[in-house]
């Protein structure tokens, strides 16, 4: 496949007879519309895995600049490096407090929780089949709804019925 390129005028440039600063500017040009393109890769992609994995802990910015087939390493590598950030603060405020241990242990479990697995990922199409299993009691019916064409004559109605 040959490499053709036009000029700004739109007509196509021999290579063979195209000057070294025209072509500099070309091969400048296709460099940074490349570096584009693949942060545009590695931001989608990082959103994706975040998304698939479930890591809270973990933004796209993070990852700019990571070579996009190594965006999903990057980001697990992050997240467990922050996990293991929050507990060591987390533990060592409560080595402050006093506690050891077994107690120390079930305090942190406590309060990280299931940090360290992914959160379980909602459906993104719900439907409506599962509304008639939501608990509560329908409105009460007030009455007849007051037509709309006397609008005054629908605020007096109404704050005389309050104020009864």
């Amino acid at each position: 496949m040959p490499i053709e390129l036009v000029d700004e005028a739109g007509q196509p440039v021999d290579l063979d007879k195209a000057s070294g600063g025209f072509l500099r500017t070309k091969l400048e040009e296709a460099i940074e519309k490349n570096k584009d393109l693949e942060q545009q890769v590695t931001t989608s992609r990082a959103t994706t895995v975040i998304g698939k994995n479930s890591y809270g802990l973990v933004e796209p910015g993070d990852l700019v600049g990571v070579p996009p087939d190594q965006v999903e390493a990057k980001a697990k590598e992050l997240q467990e490096q922050r996990i293991e950030a929050r507990t060591d603060a987390i533990r060592s405020v409560l080595v402050e407090r006093g506690l050891k241990d077994e107690e120390l242990e079930s305090t942190l479990q406590g309060v990280l929780g299931d940090s360290g697995k992914p959160a379980p990922v909602p459906d993104p199409d719900p439907g409506f089949a599962g509304l008639s299993k939501i608990g509560g009691a329908r409105p009460v019916n007030k009455g007849d709804v007051l037509p709309m064409d006397d609008a005054l004559g629908n605020m007096t109605q109404h704050f005389e019925e309050s104020s009864k």
